[in-house]
Parts: structure tokens; sequence; C-alpha cells
């Protein structure tokens, strides 16, 4: 799978979670006792995209970061082959040395494996024939039960000295070989390390294990990726989580909002509260200065701080006691109420005016005396009378 298919695979699982958002959001027509509807809509969703959309992206991602990794990592790569014997070693090894990005090949012996000896001195006999077979061996060694590493010399010819080991054993009968075996080292250039390890599946040899810096940072990406079930599992999880959240979202924004607007509202009621000029009484500041924590200060609370007086032409000025602080209260209250008593009698001869207005009497208006003469004179007109018929 290339990097445009995955691209594409995320997509489809980003529009299904949309899909299941999207229905959530309709609770206001389809009503809040669909929940458990929503939500299994939510884990159906989720876990068929994870089985069918994430867990196949999830598999290709180390085949992915190994292409990145190849063309950003330097160094070199150590391949550990085992080749088969059944074939021609010699052909073999420069087959693997011929593939574009390996630096060098390098085996150390061949491993051979024998029946059980019948005598001691059968085992030391078949070891010095093999011994003299070829001179390229410089060292035998038993590395496990009827088990022998025969080390060979740098640049001798793998297949020759194979046949002289036959050879040995085809001719002496005190015990039969098994098998043969012979591992070789590959080292590799790390940004190449992936096709030359397809070249080599190729041929006769296996891999028995791959080491560097490619392989170190595979080791822990691989480490760090989830298992197709768990990926499975979190999908649905993911999608009952989405579900919830376009089920409650309409909630969550009111009480939000809510919210940001009662602390706007505080914040102006504060801001008012701090630009009000608050009126003091003379003679009173005394009483909204801040209090100090000394005990002077706490004893003297009830002294205040009068001003001075211009008249006077003496600087220095005593501080009042309780007494004066009592009589200036006894004065304040009469200025009250002398100014309550004013105002009092101001009103009532607001009120006295007002009532003797309305009791004096409106003079009659004038009237011509042209227009009362006319008057009389309709009044005292002659209205003649009908001469009663004579019988």
């Amino acid at each position: 799978m290339n990097a445009f298919m995955i691209i594409v695979m995320l997509i489809l699982f980003i529009l299904a979670l949309i899909f299941v958002f999207s229905t959530a959001l309709l609770t206001p027509y389809i009503g809040k006792k669909n929940l458990i509807a929503i939500i299994g809509l939510g884990l159906i969703v989720g876990v068929i995209g994870g089985a069918f959309l994430i867990s196949p992206v999830v598999n290709d991602v180390p085949e992915l970061a190994r292409t990145i990794i190849e063309d950003t990592t330097t160094g070199t790569d150590v391949i550990e082959l085992e080749l088969s014997t059944n074939k021609n070693l010699t052909g073999i090894i420069n087959n693997i040395s011929s593939i574009d990005g390996v630096k060098s090949v390098e085996y150390d012996g061949i491993l051979i494996k024998t029946d059980v000896f019948e005598l001691p001195t059968y085992e030391s006999q078949i070891l010095r024939n093999l011994n003299a077979s070829n001179g390229n061996f410089t060292n035998i060694k038993k590395v496990g039960n009827e088990q022998y590493f025969l080390k060979m010399a740098n640049n001798s010819d793998p297949q020759q000295a194979l046949d002289s080991i036959y050879n040995t054993f085809k001719y002496n009968s005190y015990a039969h070989l098994k098998y043969t075996s012979m591992t070789a080292t590959v080292e590799v250039d790390a940004s190449k390390i992936t096709s030359v390890m397809n070249s080599i599946s190729k041929d006769d040899a296996v891999i028995l294990n791959v080491s560097g810096p490619t392989e170190d940072t595979m080791s822990q990406i691989n480490s760090l990726l989830p298992n197709s079930n768990n990926c499975i599992i979190f999908c649905g999880v993911l999608g009952v989580i989405v579900a919830l959240i376009g089920f409650f979202i309409d909630g969550i924004f009111t009480w939000f909002n809510n919210l940001r607007h009662k602390n706007k509202k505080n914040n102006v009621i504060s801001s008012r509260n701090k630009n009000i000029k608050r009126k003091v009484v003379p003679g009173t500041e005394s009483q909204y200065e801040p209090k100090k924590k000394s005990r002077e200060n706490k004893s003297n609370r009830f002294t205040g701080v009068f001003k001075k007086n211009k008249k006077k032409s003496s600087k220095n000025t005593e501080k009042p006691s309780i007494h004066d602080f009592d009589k200036s209260e006894e004065n304040k209250s009469k200025n009250k109420n002398t100014k309550i008593e004013k105002s009092n009698n101001s009103n009532k001869d607001k009120i006295k005016e007002e009532v003797s207005k309305s009791k004096e009497v409106k003079p009659k208006p004038e009237v011509d005396k042209s227009k009362q003469d006319v008057e009389s004179s309709k009044s005292k007109r002659h209205i003649p009378v009908r001469p009663k018929k004579r019988k």
C-alpha cells in the first residue's frame, strides 16, 4: 500500500466519524431518549472503520516508515546469512557480492554434524583426516555434541573446502556425516538495505538477523504500533466518544455562554463601582482611611483629623480628643435639624400663599353703558295689542 491509499483510508474514517457526530447533533428532532441508539451507532461505525480502514493502515506503516528512514539515514547495516551447501557456495557468495549496495561478504568456516563415534580414537582420527584434507582449514573446534566447526583462512574457496569434507567422510568409515552448514555476514549500505534483502531471498540463502541503524529505528517504531485487535477496540471507543460529544454539545455551549455573560456583567458592575466618587462630610475623612495594623492606630481609631483653621496664623494644631469629636457630632445633628425646620417652614408659607390666593374674590368685568341702554330699551319696547271685536 502506498502513501496515497493510506491518506484515502484516513479521510474515509474521518468522514465516518463526522457522520456519527452530525447524527448526534439531531437530538432536538430525534429526542434525548434515543441516547442508547446514538451510542450504538458510534460503536458500530468505529469498529467497522477500525477493521477495514485503520487496521490495514497500521499494518502498512512499517513499510512506509522504512522507505523514509532509508532515505534519511547513513551508515551500514549487517545481514547474517545461512548458505545452502547443496549448491555451489562460491557461486552464491559471488552473486551476493555483485548486488548493488553490498560492500563486503565475510565467512569464517563450515559447521558439520556427525554420528556418535564408537571409540574416542575414531573421533581423533577423523579430525586429523579433515585437517589434512585441505590446507585452508586453520582450526577444528568442537562446539557441541558431535558438532564441529572447521575454520577457514581468509579468501579461501568455500566450495573446495566443502568438497574435501565430503571426500574425507566418503573414504573413512568411522562415522557418517549428517549435515553441513555455512554462515556469512554481509555489510550493506543503509539506504539500500531493503533492495539487498529482496535480492538475497531469491538466491539459496536464508536471512538470520539484520542489525544496524535502520533496523534499530524500525524496531522502535514497531514497538510503538498497536496490535490490530487493539486498533479495532480503540476505534470503537473513539466512535462512542464522538457520538457523546455531538449529543451533549448544545448543552456545553449554552453553559459556556451563560458563564461568559455572567463574568462580563460582574466586570461591568465592579468597574462602575470603582468609578463612583464617594462624597465625604468635612471632618470625617479619617473614617475612610485604611486601617493600620499597629496598636497605636487601633487605640486611636475614634480620633478624627480636622482641617486647619485658615483664620489662625499658627501652624501648630492639636489633635482633637474624644469630647471634641462628640461636640462636632452634636453640632452636625443640630445643623441638620435647623435645615429640616427651615425647609418645613418654607413649605408651610407656600401653602398659605396658595390658599389666600384661592380665597380672593375676583372683580366682575365692567360692561359698557351703551350695551346696557340697548338691553333696557329692548325690554321696554311697546307691544301692540289687537282690538277686540264689537258684538
